[in-house]
């Protein structure tokens, strides 16, 4: 029987604020597990004497079956672990209810004795049905009620329907607080849902909960399908889940699968995993989102008890596959996020080793949908705060968008690092349709690509580091684009198209990549420090030839020097630059070096505003 690790940690979370609302004061609130298990407790006394049950093998146990106990009425159940529960469990919501599994003898459970070594029971669903199904009273009931399930393994669920879960199953017409703390849930197959299936309405909170080895056609570990239902996932792995099917039409959401626009919030801790080691056999080896889901990735402090010794962390979206049968490039490694109003927000994040058998390596936005990114101060990583890299599209035939791939969609990318990324057509970004519009700020896109050679993985053909064709519209803003290995060109421009680029203030140090600009389709430039700029269309009068003078360009070190002839060189982005435009270090724009003279006004070129004259702000402490 596989045990959890106690809970020796109270988790102090900061949700994170994105960069234009930085300076918003910083809230904090304690999320430890004890202290939650004693509010739920005090909450039950608050009716009155609470009534438990306790279950196991012992003679002091009231009950040797689970449900049993559940059916008697009582307001918690406690399960000792001495022994495997072979049973298939349903809970009605229609009040308070407390399950847990984390209990060494009976006596212990009869005094409410936790086994602190980590202890959790084991229930077995003897590949019958769903291992725990929460359904809604037939009338009447509390309104809202909580049912917290704890310290439990959830294995061996089995289920056929195609709207059952397999694990943990929370039937459509329940209205209730769901938490899911300490658990471990593995090895289920269902139809929708392997691991979780969520159809009712309310809050479902993971907490220290692992979700890993199920098996479904749609969401391999969670399956949400309510635009009522809200889940919020703190130091929970979801990891090495497969959504699969023979029918062709299915095996989508490898990780999880989110639709009719449930709400998912995403968090990690220094040692959580993630969302990592998923597959599906069609589209989203990671996450699959549609129909109005939406996507956090959200940072947070974790701290000791007391809130000391504090440490940042971010979510990870890493190894994750689609296309994991190799047979029709399906499209989003890490996460395929499609149709109108459905969204991945990624504020910090590590987006790493995702492939794909089609397009999007680690993410593709398609029909409508939208991607945004940004970074907060105190970065979990300050060399790289929203990393995408060794992101892979197109391993078995053609690939484009190895970091990223926007059909029809909008993405709003801001302050992300790419590197080593690698793909046949846009290594780091493909756009392609009406309406996908594509906007780099702050960026860094340095080494991705093998000029087409077969080092990492064989058979990328690296044509273009960016690339947008069939009406697309790509913006880069005070960007640094440098030390790539694309074939052709920097930018590609589909010369038989629409499409349309618009490159600002950004520098474009890139040789080996060849010329920036692949032919004379509609691009527009301005104030760009450039390895060449014959491709250009035309003279700009602003954009110029030079070495960029980076700190430490060979260990891939992209600030630029205060004698850098970036600095104090550009005026305007769009006629005018915000107020709030932020550097990749959350630094102001456009602070005015008393050593330097304008060119044409104070903002540096590049991803980088320089401030080595100032000697409060030069490291980055501004704001903070």
């Amino acid at each position: 029987m596989n045990k959890l690790l106690s809970v020796t940690m109270a988790l102090l979370l900061c949700t994170g604020v994105l960069a234009k609302d930085i300076e918003a004061p910083v809230t904090r609130y304690e999320n430890s597990l004890e202290s939650d298990l004693k509010r739920i407790q005090n909450n039950l006394k608050s009716r009155g004497t609470p009534t438990f049950a306790s279950v196991g093998n012992g003679a002091e146990c009231t009950h040797t079956t689970i449900q049993s106990a559940i059916d008697s009425g009582v307001d918690e159940v406690r399960v000792v672990h001495d022994h495997i529960y072979y049973e298939n469990l349903t809970i009605i919501a229609d009040s308070d209810f407390l399950l847990r599994g984390d209990f060494d003898t009976c006596s212990q459970a009869n005094s409410n004795i936790r086994d602190f070594a980590g202890g959790i029971s084991e229930i077995n669903g003897t590949a019958f049905s769903s291992v725990i199904t929460i359904e809604a009273p037939a009338s009447g009931g509390s309104i809202l009620p909580e049912i917290t399930l704890w310290g439990l393994e959830v294995v061996n669920g089995l289920t056929g329907s195609d709207l059952d879960g397999a694990g943990v199953y929370m039937k459509s017409g329940v209205i209730a607080d769901i938490n899911l703390w300490s658990m471990d849930i593995h090895d289920n197959s269902g139809y929708k849902g392997g691991g979780v299936a969520i159809y009712g309405e309310g809050e479902i909170t993971l907490n220290n909960t692992q979700i890993h080895n199920n098996f479904a056609r749609f969401g391999g570990g969670i399956f949400c399908n309510n635009n009522s239902a809200t889940i919020r996932n703190f130091s929970t792995s979801i990891a090495s889940n497969v959504a699969a099917t023979f029918n062709e039409s299915a095996g989508q959401g490898g990780g999880i699968y989110a639709s009719n626009q449930c709400v998912i919030s995403l968090y990690n801790t220094p040692n959580g995993d993630g969302i990592v080691l998923n597959e599906a056999e069609r589209q989203g080896g990671g996450i699959y989102a549609t129909s109005g889901a939406k996507i956090y990735f959200t940072p947070q402090y974790v701290c000791e008890s007391g809130g000391n010794n504090c440490q940042k962390t971010a979510m990870s979206l890493v190894l994750n596959k689609s296309d994991s049968d190799n047979f029709d490039n399906e499209n989003g490694g890490g996460a395929f996020i499609t149709g109108e109003n459905t969204l991945l927000r990624i504020l910090d994040g590590n987006i790493q080793g995702n492939k794909s058998g089609g397009h999007g390596g680690a993410i593709s936005i398609e029909n409508g949908a939208r991607l945004s990114t940004d970074i907060s101060r105190n970065c979990w990583n300050p060399d790289h705060c929203l990393y995408f890299a060794y992101n892979f599209a197109g391993e078995q035939s053609f690939g484009a968008g190895g970091a990223i791939f926007n059909s029809s969609s909008i993405a709003e990318i801001n302050h992300v690092t790419f590197e080593n990324n690698r793909a046949d057509f846009g290594i780091v970004l493909y756009g392609s349709g009406l309406n996908s519009l594509t906007t780099i700020n702050g960026g860094i896109i340095n080494n991705n690509g093998d000029g087409g050679g077969n080092t990492g993985a064989a058979g990328f053909s690296d044509n273009y580091v960016l690339r947008v064709v069939s009406d697309a519209v790509l913006h880069v803003l005070s960007s640094t684009i440098a030390d790539n290995n694309a074939t052709l060109s920097v930018f590609g421009l589909s010369a038989s198209t629409t499409a349309s680029s618009s490159v600002y203030s950004s520098i474009v140090s890139d040789a080996d990549s060849g010329n920036i600009f692949s032919n004379s389709s509609d691009y527009n430039t301005d104030c760009i420090l450039a390895h060449e700029i014959d491709s250009f269309l035309e003279d700009d009068g602003t954009s110029f030839v030079a070495d960029p003078s980076f700190v430490d360009r060979a260990n891939r070190d992209y600030h630029i020097l205060p004698t850098s002839l970036a600095v104090d060189r550009c005026y305007v982005i769009f006629g005018s630059f915000p107020s709030d435009m932020l550097d990749v270090d959350l630094q102001s724009k456009g602070y005015d070096d008393p050593n330097q003279s304008n060119t044409l006004g104070p903002f540096d070129i590049g991803a980088d505003e320089t401030y080595f004259s100032d000697i409060i702000f030069k490291h980055g402490f501004e704001g903070l």
